[in-house]
């Protein structure tokens, strides 16, 4: 099943990377999106126009990779949202208000929804900075590698040799008070990313960070956004009985998980919204 999934995904892809090259090829107008800024950055690397077997073959491993990566990731950080949300109410409303000037009511019912509703992912700031302060609580994974490209010397009596693996814990910085300077490091608290520095460098880094940052980061952004506003447009959240969030770790990355069972999922009960009824 697994392997006819993954055969599936990759077929799908194939086929728009292929007419993409074929538009490219018959002069067909395009619409300027990542796919063709990765064609233009295959030419520029390889110092040639690339072939259409190495654009096939490199543009949809890059392009699985993104859709996997952004996939695994995002669904623990949207239900992690959702949860801190319905343990802040507070904030919920915030969000939400900001929803309901941006996306009319009456889109929201319509069968061909997404062939209707527009909106700017920008203007949800609010929603935004939850998203921003989910991946500081409750980061995709609690550690980033990297191998040092050359000696580094972090004393007189300490250096780190070249090719030595180094982890980074994320997820420890990202809740120490001592790097948060505005408000309190362990509390859920969105409004800390209004401030123009609100932590201290290095300290925050959920997608990794310089050069080999995530490819994938401003994708899951928008699809994290677009899809925390539809939901909060309909419905209020609550967190189920007796639920405790503890993330696992299942060694791609963090998963919801019951404190109390030790099950993996999210427990959420959704409601109309009272004021849409």
């Amino acid at each position: 099943k697994w392997k006819t999934a993954a055969d599936t995904v990759r077929n799908s892809i194939e086929k728009v990377v292929s007419k993409r090259l074929r538009d490219h090829l018959n002069g067909v107008p395009v619409r300027r999106d990542l796919l063709d800024s990765m064609i233009e950055a295959y030419d520029e690397q390889l110092g040639r126009k690339a072939s259409e077997e190495e654009l096939m073959e490199g543009l949809t491993d890059n392009l699985v990779e993104i859709l996997f990566a952004g996939y695994n990731t995002n669904v623990g950080t949207i239900s992690n949202a959702l949860y801190y949300l319905a343990k802040n109410p507070e904030y919920m409303r915030m969000a939400q208000k900001e929803i309901d000037s941006l996306i009319p009511d009456e889109v929201i019912d319509e069968s061909d929804l997404g062939s209707k509703i527009r909106f700017d992912v920008n203007k949800l700031t609010t929603l935004k900075n939850v998203y921003y302060e989910t991946l500081r609580v409750a980061p995709p994974a609690p550690l980033v590698a990297r191998l040092l490209g050359k000696d580094v010397q972090l004393s007189p009596d300490l250096t780190l040799p070249k090719n030595l693996p180094v982890w980074f814990p994320c997820e420890y910085l990202q809740n120490k008070n001592e790097h948060w300077p505005v408000f309190d490091a362990s509390n859920f608290n969105p409004n800390r990313w209004k401030s123009k520095n609100p932590f201290t460098p290095g300290a925050y880094f959920p997608f990794s960070s310089g050069p080999r940052d995530c490819i994938g980061k401003n994708f899951a952004l928008l699809e994290a956004i677009a899809c925390l506003a539809l939901l909060l447009k309909r419905f209020d959240f609550a967190v189920g009985d007796n639920y405790e969030l503890r993330p696992l770790f299942n060694g791609f990355g963090y998963r919801p998980c019951d404190g109390n069972t030790m099950k993996v999922g999210m427990r959420l009960v959704p409601t109309q919204r009272r004021d849409k009824e």
